[in-house]
């Protein structure tokens, strides 16, 4: 980091982000004495230099790098207490603002064993992840949500027994390249991600994909991509923008729910008819006058106007 040339610009983003950290630790001081049972005696030390830290002048790279690393010493420290209390495969941690880098440095062996992992968006700020994550190749479901994220490590793909992935209620507005690796990957969840304008065509390799979750986003359409996943059983698209559907759709063989209520659809495609399994459709809160002929027997949907 320190051998990095950083612009005026960069520092003050930088500073930005590292402040926004101290003061979710500032705010949750008292809780996570409360619950850490080790590590609380350098836990209380990297505080009083964070402080200390805080009132020197912060537009020098050198304490922006100090504040740095003591963060992310802090949010080790505080892993390692969760960490230290496994003892099955499953790992909750909350209170972080980042998945450390030094955390995987001291725990690897402990943590590659993980087959679920979530940093619980009602406790943690997770502004970033370590690419280390990438070394976790036994996790089996990961969920990071209700955070900070505006990108993910391009190292996720690496976690190829991944079969639950939850980013919802993050700040993504794509996916890193190579997200088609998760050839195990069965629930896909990118909800409330308001940046996300486009789905990236890519999620249409996921072969194994059982439920899309993309509700509350930004999309104003869907890549007929999507239409190559014949084991989909489940897309929640609404609260979107969506204008029209792909064309292809009738090759989703094994949809069962398909949920597009509150977006801007005023049709739906004749081959809408062809999805023999399709048990559910909402398309409240569109402007659909009619469904095409034939649909109605053996369907059950919602077309009830509400207001947007």
């Amino acid at each position: 980091m320190s051998e990095k040339i950083y612009s005026y610009d960069d520092l003050r983003k930088l500073k930005k982000v590292l402040l926004k950290e101290y003061e979710f630790f500032k705010k949750y001081k008292e809780a996570i004495f409360s619950k850490i049972n080790s590590n609380a005696l350098a836990l209380s030390s990297s505080y009083k230099i964070l402080t200390e830290l805080v009132k020197q002048d912060l537009d020098d790279l050198d304490n922006i790098v100090k504040l740095d690393v003591e963060l992310e010493r802090v949010n080790c420290r505080v892993a390692m207490s969760y960490l230290n209390e496994v003892q099955e495969h499953d790992l909750s941690l909350e209170y972080l603002t980042r998945l450390p880098t030094l955390l995987f440095a001291l725990h690897l062996n402990k943590l590659m064993i993980l087959k679920k992992l979530v940093l619980d968006g009602r406790k943690c700020k997770i502004i970033h992840v370590s690419s280390k994550i990438g070394l976790l190749t036994n996790l089996r479901e990961l969920d990071i949500s209700g955070c900070l994220l505006t990108q993910l490590p391009d190292a996720i793909v690496y976690l190829e027994n991944l079969e639950i992935l939850s980013l919802k209620h993050n700040h993504l507005s794509t996916l890193p390249d190579g997200i088609e690796r998760l050839t195990h990957l069965k629930e896909l969840d990118l909800s409330y991600n308001h940046e996300m304008r486009v789905l990236p065509k890519v999620v249409g390799k996921l072969k194994n994909l059982h439920k899309l979750k993309i509700d509350h986003d930004n999309l104003d359409s869907l890549p007929d991509e999507i239409c190559d996943l014949e084991h989909l059983h489940e897309i929640q698209a609404h609260h979107n923008h969506l204008r029209q559907l792909p064309k292809a759709l009738e090759r989703l063989g094994q949809l069962e729910i398909l949920d597009i209520h509150n977006n801007e659809l005023r049709t739906l495609p004749h081959n809408i008819t062809r999805l023999s399994a399709l048990k559910y459709l909402n398309i409240q809160g569109n402007y659909i006058e009619s469904v095409p002929d034939g649909f109605k027997k053996n369907r059950r949907y919602n077309n009830k106007r509400s207001s947007r």
